[in-house]
């Protein structure tokens, strides 16, 4: 199947340290449509590349990688948050990223 792709970077994974998230597993969309592994970032690093003009979505790798939700920064009263919807919620939400 096709996949629409919007973004130049995807997150797999999230490790998660005081019950919030603390680092994104990232790996970059290469020209052949391949997900190269970049590494370990914190959540702030992520935030600000995105508020920088670089576009994420989360991504599943099992053999192959699917597309997940792009990734948008949110600004609320209390903060910057990553989230894959545009609500207001003051509080990452990333889908179901799996920690790792």
């Amino acid at each position: 199947m096709f996949q629409v792709i919007n973004a130049e970077f995807g997150i797999e994974k999230k490790r998660i340290l005081d019950g919030a998230i603390a680092e994104l597993l990232v790996r970059r969309l290469e020209a052949d449509n391949s997900m190269s592994y970049v590494g370990w970032y914190s959540r702030q690093v992520i935030v600000d590349h995105i508020k920088q003009g670089h576009t994420y979505m989360t991504i599943i790798i099992s053999g192959n990688w699917c597309k997940g939700a792009d990734i948008n920064v949110v600004r609320t009263n209390f903060g910057e948050y990553l989230r894959t919807d545009r609500n207001r919620t003051s509080a990452d939400n990333l889908d179901n990223i799996p920690e790792g």
